[in-house]
């Protein structure tokens, strides 16, 4: 799967959006990935490019602006909510209150990130997969 459009990787640990990058690259994708540290870091991009986004792939916890933050400002946000960028939230916690309060804000996806670097590249694929052949306005 080829879109010209970017993945951005939104992930405080540099250790994490390393691995999520690598298991991207071995798992064929071919889009460019964009790591940001935080959400203010992600918000201002995305505030200021032209770029069409594949795909948001976010940390819940991070410092400055966290993953709920940033989701809530994209969806008040007109020219951002309208781009219709899938946002998925990939995060060690899986709490009932933050995967409901996840979904409450009209997310596209919450999983648990997983534990072996096989099962991180299986799941990538999975959602890749799925946004790469889904229906919806950005694609």
């Amino acid at each position: 799967m080829k879109t010209k459009h970017p993945i951005l990787i939104i992930e405080d640990d540099e250790d994490d959006c390393e691995l999520i990058q690598s298991a991207l690259d071995d798992i064929g994708i071919q889009n460019e990935q964009k790591c940001f540290r935080n959400g203010q870091e992600a918000l201002n991009y995305l505030q200021s490019t032209s770029e069409k986004t594949f795909l948001i792939l976010s940390d819940v916890n991070m410092p400055i602006l966290n993953g709920f933050e940033l989701k809530r400002i994209i969806n008040e946000s007109d020219k951002l909510r309208t781009q219709s960028i899938p946002f998925v939230f990939l995060s060690t916690s899986d709490t009932k209150s933050e995967v409901n309060k996840a979904y409450d804000m009209l997310v596209q996806g919450y999983f648990k990130k997983p534990h072996t670097y096989s099962d991180i590249k299986d799941l990538l694929k999975m959602v890749t997969h799925y946004w790469g052949t889904a229906r919806h306005p950005n694609s």
